[in-house]
């Protein structure tokens, strides 16, 4: 028998998956916003929770602060920065797009604030297991190859474990 379930909160217009224990244990994933991992709660007391990760909690917060600080979001296809946003790749240098307003780089890759897809559920009696992913085109002359990332998340109410990826993906 599953002691867990997953549940849609949008927060504003955002897509927000929940994943929660039958004692009142949750973790969210902003899917509508980068994959992001938004909020931990754990149950202390009857009726009383206590936040281990803190998140956004309102809808307009995420497009105020979210593009200058990419808050629990999957950093994808690269994490920290691409100095003055290019790189060079077997001979071609690729012009990124400085996506901060502090400094000349592209930071932290380009689909923290990507949709993610809801791709699976899994759950028994001790843990849960959500998927999701975020196809990359290769849409912009700054970086064309295509990919796929997923990310498997692992709830228990006590523990969380998140396996990211990055696939290639043919051009068709």
């Amino acid at each position: 028998m599953s002691n867990f379930k997953i549940i849609s909160r949008p927060l504003g217009t955002i897509e927000r998956h929940v994943l929660q224990r039958n004692d009142g244990a949750e973790f969210e994933i902003m899917s509508g916003y980068g994959g992001g991992l938004n909020a931990w709660r754990i149950p202390v007391t009857a009726g009383k929770s206590l936040d281990l990760l803190f998140g956004y909690r309102d809808g307009d917060d995420v497009f105020k602060i979210g593009p200058d600080t990419n808050a629990g979001c999957r950093l994808c296809p690269f994490p920290g920065r691409t100095a003055y946003a290019q790189f060079t790749w077997r001979g071609t240098t690729y012009k990124l797009i400085n996506n901060v307003s502090w400094a000349p780089h592209a930071l932290h890759g380009f689909l923290q604030n990507q949709e993610w897809k809801f791709e699976s559920f899994e759950s028994d009696s001790e843990s849960c297991t959500a998927v999701f992913t975020c196809d990359w085109p290769g849409a912009f002359a700054g970086f064309p190859f295509p990919f796929r990332a997923t990310n498997t998340i692992v709830f228990t109410g006590e523990t969380v474990a998140v396996t990211s990826s990055v696939r290639a993906r043919r051009k068709d």
